[in-house]
């Protein structure tokens, strides 16, 4: 894989968590999206692949989710 650079990785990091946090406060869409943008830097990102199928888990998306947390193990 690729090295990132480390103004991608610290976008990850800040895209990975604010989309927790709109995850917590039930803002699915907003969540996804910032955990989409993230993995378009990194599709591999265990944490942002774990945050993502925790939101998908909210949405009722239990396919998506399973897969998502299966990719980040």
């Amino acid at each position: 894989a690729e090295e990132l650079k480390p103004e991608d990785e610290l976008l990850i990091l800040i895209l990975s968590n604010r989309g927790e946090c709109k995850r917590q406060l039930q803002d699915y869409e907003g969540a996804l999206e910032d955990l989409n943008r993230a993995l378009k830097i990194d599709p591999e990102d265990p944490v942002s692949l774990q945050f993502r199928g925790a939101t998908k888990r909210m949405k009722k998306d239990y396919q998506g989710a399973l897969e998502d947390l299966l990719e980040a193990q």
